[in-house]
C-alpha cells in the first residue's frame, strides 16, 4: 500500500469510534467544482479521482473491516473460541464483501476527493506517488475527505460490517458459545467467556 493511501487510511481510521460507527471530523465545506449536492459533495465522481482512488479503495475497505471487526464483542468472544481458524474465516468473508461492496465504496471515495484536488494534482499523485509536489496538500485534504467519505458511506460500512460479522458466525456452525469446541462457556458482550451454568 502506498504511503498517500496509508495517510488516508489512518485519517478515516482515527476517525471511528469502536462501535464501528463512523465519527465526524472537523472540516469545511467542499470547494467549489462539480454538481455538489446538498452535502456540498460532487454528485459524481471525476475520472482523475476514480483512478486515484482505484489504487487503494480495496485495501482501504478491508482495512477497516479487519480493524473494526476485531474490536466488536462478537469477533472477541470468536476468537477465545476458534483461535486461527477465525482469521481464516473472517478474511474470507471480508474478501466476499469486498467484491460485492467496492465498487460502490471505490465511488464513493472517488466522490469525497472530487473537487479537494484538481484532476492533475490527482494524476501527479497516481504517477508519481510520494515524490509528487502534491503530497502535502493532499495530507492537507485528507481530514475534509474522511468527513466527506464518512458521510456517504457511513452506513455503508456498518451494514458490510455487520452482514462480515454475521457470515462468519454462519460459517463457523453459528456457535458463540463453544459449545462446537466441546467447551461449556459462553461469550458475554464484553468479549470475555463464563462457564455455563446447566
Amino acid at each position: 500500500m502506498s504511503q498517500i493511501a496509508r495517510t488516508f487510511l489512518f485519517a478515516l481510521i482515527g476517525a471511528i469510534s469502536l462501535t464501528g460507527s463512523l465519527v465526524l471530523a472537523d472540516g469545511k465545506a467542499a470547494t467549489k467544482g462539480a454538481t455538489e449536492g446538498k452535502s456540498g459533495i460532487p454528485d459524481a465522481p471525476s475520472t482523475a479521482a476514480l483512478e486515484f482512488v482505484g489504487q487503494f479503495s480495496d485495501q482501504h475497505l478491508t482495512g477497516m473491516l479487519q480493524r473494526i471487526g476485531a474490536r466488536q464483542p462478537t469477533m472477541v468472544a470468536l476468537s477465545q473460541l476458534h483461535g486461527q481458524m477465525l482469521a481464516a474465516v473472517y478474511d474470507a468473508e471480508i474478501a466476499k464483501a469486498v467484491l460485492v461492496h467496492g465498487p460502490e465504496w471505490q465511488k464513493n471515495m472517488a466522490r469525497a476527493w472530487t473537487g479537494l484536488m484538481t484532476d492533475d494534482e490527482l494524476t501527479s499523485l497516481i504517477a508519481d506517488g510520494a515524490t509528487s509536489p502534491h503530497t502535502g496538500k493532499h495530507q492537507e485534504m485528507t481530514p475534509q475527505a474522511g468527513q466527506r467519505m464518512q458521510t456517504l458511506s457511513g452506513e455503508l460500512f456498518r451494514g458490510v460490517l455487520a452482514d462480515v460479522i454475521q457470515n462468519t458466525v454462519t460459517t463457523l456452525g453459528g456457535n458463540t458459545d463453544g459449545e462446537a469446541d466441546g467447551e461449556k462457556t459462553e461469550a458475554r458482550d464484553d468479549g470475555t467467556a463464563k462457564e455455563k451454568s446447566e
